[in-house]
C-alpha cells in the first residue's frame, strides 16, 4: 500500500497515565485511495514499533459502560493489516530524519532510543 507520512506530533512530556512507549501520532496519507488519516498512533517499546489507528469512544445503550470503535477501517482485514505494515516500514526512517530536524523535541529521542 502506498502511504506518505505528511507530519509527526510527539508527545513531549512524559505522561505518566499515556505509558512510556508513546511517542505521538502521525498524520498519513493514503496516496492509491486520496484518504488523510490523522491521529494515528505511534509507539515504540523494546525497540519495535506499534501502529494503532485512530480511536472514538462512546457509551453503551445497555450499560453505560465505555466502548471504543475505530474512526477508520477498511472492510477488508488484510488492507488494515498492510496499512499498518505500510506505516511502521516507513515509521523508522521517517523518525530518524525528524529527531535530526528538530533537535527541541531531543528528550522525546531520548526516551524512545533514536538520540
Amino acid at each position: 500500500m502506498e502511504i506518505e507520512i505528511v507530519e509527526f506530533y510527539p508527545i513531549i512530556k512524559d505522561f505518566k497515565r499515556m505509558g512510556e512507549k508513546n511517542m505521538g501520532q502521525f498524520h498519513v496519507y493514503l496516496c492509491d485511495y486520496d484518504i488523510d488519516i490523522a491521529g494515528v498512533i505511534i509507539q515504540r517499546k523494546k525497540g519495535n514499533h506499534y501502529i494503532k489507528l485512530p480511536l472514538a469512544y462512546g457509551y453503551t445503550n445497555d450499560t453505560n459502560e465505555r466502548c471504543f470503535y475505530p474512526v477508520f477501517k477498511f472492510c477488508n482485514p488484510e488492507k488494515n493489516s498492510d496499512l499498518r505494515t505500510s506505516i511502521k516500514e516507513k515509521a523508522q526512517p521517517f523518525l530518524e530524519n525528524w529527531f535530526l530536524e528538530h533537535p527541541k523535541a531531543s528528550k522525546v529521542a531520548k526516551r524512545m532510543g533514536y538520540a
